[in-house]
């Protein structure tokens, strides 16, 4: 990450999909809401089995390992800033 912003006591707030998508769901009307950026990507590959293959011109690779995404909302009175994980799946190894 190049430009890190100076982030004003911010609370992180983490979503993951699993029963019926209600923290997934609560995480993406946040960001709707409040208009929030992405501001950070990371690949968690030691976090993640792959549980499938894709097949690409006859040639097997291996599948995509779900997203994590920090959004970032700044609060323009100073006060708190408001991070939140969006994943694309739960981590599966490595907790």
């Amino acid at each position: 990450m190049d430009d890190v912003p100076k982030l004003n006591h911010p609370w992180l707030v983490a979503a993951w999909p699993g029963m019926g998508n209600v923290a997934l769901n609560a995480g993406i009307y946040l960001l709707a809401r409040m208009d929030m950026k992405v501001f950070a990507e990371f690949e968690a590959s030691e976090f993640f089995d792959v549980p499938q293959v894709e097949v690409k011109g006859g040639i097997v690779q291996p599948g995509r390992r779900p997203r994590n995404r920090f959004f970032l909302w700044q609060d323009p009175k100073g006060q708190r800033d408001i991070l939140v994980l969006l994943g694309e799946g739960q981590p599966t190894v490595g907790i």
